[in-house]
């Protein structure tokens, strides 16, 4: 055998051997770390209680009272502000990721009443601990509130809670076409004129329930100024203007006439002062078949009826500013309390 393959081979198992020990005592070090942290009061608490007290634990996690997470929100119409408690799916999320017990699916979802031989025949579905900390908060919202979250096939409990919490914020500006600007999250300017016309939206997608907001008309008036909502699947950057989309559905400021197709309507009034407010309310329950979901429209808290049905699937509430003279129009968008039911309706679906 040459010498140079000899040298070889047992620089080969020195090196096998060497990583052998490594890995031993890697192992070692691991499993005494282990076990250390497994007999702490924490490890413990987490690791060898009961399962409904773990649950409890969770749940307690996704209250912002208990937390003492919270907001500044403006307590009246001076200059008084209260801090006000906030729920989150994100203590949740960091129990999932720092302990495998409370992501591992284990509990079994309980069987909805009234399901037939068939339901009862199949399966139960098992969650996680987070998961069924977070079905529990979502059972103890209100039933206007659940249907905001419908839950779809892919939809984990944890993700619906933390739609939900931001469905409950105030209205955010966070998607913005060309030649907007986005100032503080709720109001919004044109810095530059661009084809096609687009907009800025909201971040939280509407998309089942009920769901309101209030826009006020900016400081150089309202000439070109366009209040509603857009379908989740509008194409940004597509050659089409955002109001003509046939399943957008916009007020027209200036004129009040409705979008898309510029149309008049049984309550059509225009809205033309500076500090206007136009209230808007989305119903996607309302009505049935192809008339199922509807958009109304306040002005200054005076019903003007509903402008628009037949709105299904997912929206977000949009501004639109079309002045091509005058680029610094500021829009805002704001929460509203629940307004009075609307008097006249918009004559059909579009």
């Amino acid at each position: 055998m040459p010498l140079s393959l000899s040298l070889a081979g047992q620089r080969q198992a020195a090196l096998n051997s060497l990583t052998a020990k490594h890995a031993a005592a890697e192992d070692t070090l691991r499993k005494s770390y282990q076990a250390q942290q497994a007999t702490t009061p924490a490890a413990k608490l987490l690791l060898e209680t009961p399962e409904e007290v773990a649950i409890n634990i969770a749940c307690q996690l996704s209250h912002g009272r208990e937390r003492g997470w919270a907001r500044w929100e403006k307590k009246d119409a001076g200059q008084n502000w209260q801090l006000v408690p906030v729920d989150s799916a994100l203590d949740l999320l960091r129990l999932a990721i720092a302990s495998r017990r409370y992501r591992s699916k284990t509990v079994a979802v309980p069987r909805p009443t009234g399901g037939g031989a068939g339901a009862a025949a199949r399966p139960p579905e098992m969650i996680s601990i987070v998961s069924e900390a977070a079905r529990r908060w979502l059972a103890a919202c209100s039933e206007a509130e659940r249907q905001m979250v419908p839950r779809r096939l892919s939809d984990s409990w944890l993700g619906l809670m933390n739609e939900l919490t931001q469905l409950r914020e105030p209205p955010l500006l966070s998607r913005k076409g060309k030649g907007y600007k986005i100032e503080k999250g709720s109001s919004c300017s044109k810095i530059r004129i661009s084809r096609p016309l687009s907009c800025v939206a909201t971040k939280a997608a509407l998309r089942g329930g009920r769901h309101r907001a209030r826009f006020v008309v900016g400081t150089s008036g309202a000439e070109n100024m366009m209040f509603g909502v857009i379908k989740s699947t509008f194409m940004w950057h597509a050659n089409e203007d955002a109001p003509d989309n046939r399943f957008n559905a916009f007020y027209n400021c200036s004129t009040g006439r409705r979008f898309p197709g510029n149309r008049n309507w049984a309550g059509m009034q225009a809205a033309l002062n500076e500090g206007d407010r136009i209230d808007m309310e989305l119903d996607l329950e309302a009505g049935t078949g192809f008339s199922k979901g509807s958009l109304a429209v306040w002005k200054n808290e005076q019903p003007m009826g509903v402008i628009r049905t037949g709105l299904h699937g997912s929206f977000y509430w949009a501004i639109v500013l079309s002045n091509e003279q005058c680029k610094d129009d500021i829009a805002k968008i704001e929460p509203v309390p629940a307004p009075d039911a609307p008097a006249a309706a918009a004559g059909g679906q579009e």
